[in-house]
This record gives structure tokens, sequence and C-alpha cells, in this order.
């Protein structure tokens, strides 16, 4: 048996379709796309995810009033047919500025990707984000305490560290732990 051929622009719209209808049933997920493939994820909002993200969002923009943290924005690249959504994406004001497109942000175009852990585990992603041009991802990990970077040589990290993402050095003491 056959699959049928769907585009990726109908994968767009199915995925779209899918994080509204969870969301009238009060659910949060996201849905990515890879290999002509949805795959959906349950998403954990805690006030302890809410928390970190808040603050690396603050670090940022205080240390680079160009950059622009996205909270749980979606990166694609649609030649290679690829999506995801992460916790936080950053962009600079100006890419954010050139930005056509209302579903996903080009993943060339993103700076970062960072997914904090919830119950569905994040360190799948950084091939997806790599395939997608997207130089660096950090994987935070409340549960342990540690966050992982992802942009060469993988290096792993301790809440209370100094932590180097990109241009930015984000102090890691102030992120709450499970």
């Amino acid at each position: 048996m056959t699959r049928p051929v769907v585009t990726y622009d109908e994968l767009c719209q199915l995925v779209d379709g899918y994080e509204e209808l969870a969301k009238a049933q009060g659910l949060l997920v996201r849905a990515d796309i890879a290999e002509l493939e949805i795959t959906v994820r349950t998403i954990d909002a805690t006030p302890r995810r809410g928390r970190i993200l808040s603050e690396l969002a603050f670090q940022i923009q205080t240390q680079d009033d160009k950059a622009a943290p996205l909270v749980g924005c979606r990166a694609h690249h649609p030649d290679l047919g690829l999506c995801r959504t992460a916790d936080l994406l950053v962009v600079t004001e100006d890419a954010l500025d050139g930005q056509s497109d209302d579903f996903a942000v080009f993943g060339p175009e993103v700076s970062i990707a960072i997914e904090v852990s919830s119950a569905d585990d994040g360190h799948a992603a950084p091939p997806v984000y790599g395939r997608m041009g997207v130089p660096a991802y950090a994987h935070i990990d409340p549960r342990n305490a540690t966050i992982t970077v992802h942009d060469g040589p993988t290096r792993t990290y301790k809440f209370g560290d100094a932590v180097r993402l990109n241009d930015w050095t984000i102090d890691t003491s102030k992120f709450p732990t499970c």
C-alpha cells in the first residue's frame, strides 16, 4: 500500500489544525514536521518553565538590544520539509522585521533555539535544528539542573554556572529546579 503524497504546505495547515484543536480542548501541544510526518508533543505549562523562559529572554535582551527572543515559536526550512517549535527562539530584530511568513521563522535566521524539558525529552531536537541551519541549540532540564549546549562540541553545565549561548552569557543561578 502506498502513502498519499502530501506537500509541506499541506502539512503546515495540518499542524495549525492540530494545535488549534488541542487548544480548544484545553491542551498545549506542539506539532513538528520531519520526513513528511507530523509529530505531536505535549507541553507542560508550569510556572517553573515560564520562569526559566522569562529569565532567558530578559537576560538576552538586556545584553543585546537587537535580539528578539520569541517564546513558543516555530523554526522551519520549507525546502527541507522541516519544522520544530522551540520554547524560545532568538532572532535579530532585522530578521524579524524582514519576516514575511506568519507560520514560522526561517531556520537560518534563528541565532539559537532553546527547549526546556517536560514530560517529552527535547534531546531529539539538535539534528533537526542543525539541518534547518540553526547554528546553536540549548536543552535545559530543570529536573537535573543542567543545560546542554549544542553549537559544535556539546557542553553540559549545571544551574549556577555562567553559560555562553552565542553572544550572550546567561546567569543560570536564578533558574528554578524541580
